[in-house]
C-alpha cells in the first residue's frame, strides 16, 4: 500500500511538471500552399546542314595544304594556293555546318575527331587540325535554344595526289550538360 501511495505522488508530480498540451480551438488554424517544381530538359537535337568542302584545285607536284576556317576563309600553301583559282563545283568551298537545338542557355560540349580520312576509292588524304567556332570548354545555347556549329580543317595534299573526287565521313557528338 505504501508503494502505491508513493507511485501516485510520483505520477502526480510528473504530470504537474509535464508541459500542457494545447488543443486548438475551432477557428484557430492556418493554411499555406507550396509549389512542387521539376524540369525535364528538352532533349537536344543535332542536325547536319552542310558538308566540309575543300573544292577543286590543281594536282600539285609538291605537298601542300588547303585550310578551310570555320568562318569560311580558304587558304592554301605552295602549289595548292596557286591552284585554288580554277573554277569550283556548285557547292564551292566552305566549312561544315551543324545546327544544335536544345534548352535556352543550357551548356553543352561538342566532340569532334582529331582527323578525317577522305578517299577517292584508291587514294586518300587526311583532314587534320579540325577547328570550330566554339570556345574552349563549355558552350551555351542562345536564348532561343540554338547554336550554329561551324567546322573547318586542314587538308593535307600529297605531291602528285591522285585525281578524283574524295569524300569521307566524320561524327560530331554533343554532350548536353
Amino acid at each position: 500500500m505504501m508503494q502505491l501511495r508513493y507511485f501516485a505522488r510520483g505520477l502526480g508530480l510528473a504530470l504537474a511538471l509535464a508541459p500542457a498540451t494545447v488543443i486548438a480551438q475551432p477557428g484557430d488554424s492556418a493554411t499555406a500552399s507550396g509549389t512542387a517544381q521539376a524540369e525535364v530538359p528538352e532533349l537536344g537535337r543535332l542536325t547536319h546542314l552542310r558538308d566540309l568542302r575543300f573544292g577543286a584545285f590543281m594536282q600539285p607536284t609538291a605537298a601542300g595544304t588547303l585550310v578551310i576556317a570555320p568562318d569560311g576563309t580558304a587558304t592554301g600553301t605552295g602549289q595548292i594556293a596557286a591552284g585554288m583559282t580554277i573554277p569550283q563545283p556548285p557547292e564551292g568551298r566552305g566549312p561544315a555546318l551543324f545546327r544544335l537545338d536544345g534548352t535556352a542557355n543550357r551548356a553543352f560540349v561538342a566532340n569532334l575527331p582529331n582527323r578525317i580520312t577522305i578517299s577517292n576509292g584508291s587514294a586518300t588524304m587526311q583532314v587534320r587540325n579540325i577547328t570550330t567556332n566554339m570556345r574552349n570548354g563549355s558552350n551555351r545555347f542562345d536564348a532561343s535554344g540554338i547554336f550554329m556549329l561551324w567546322v573547318g580543317g586542314t587538308l593535307q595534299v600529297a605531291a602528285n595526289q591522285a585525281p578524283g573526287e574524295y569524300s569521307g565521313n566524320f561524327q560530331v557528338t554533343v554532350i548536353f550538360q
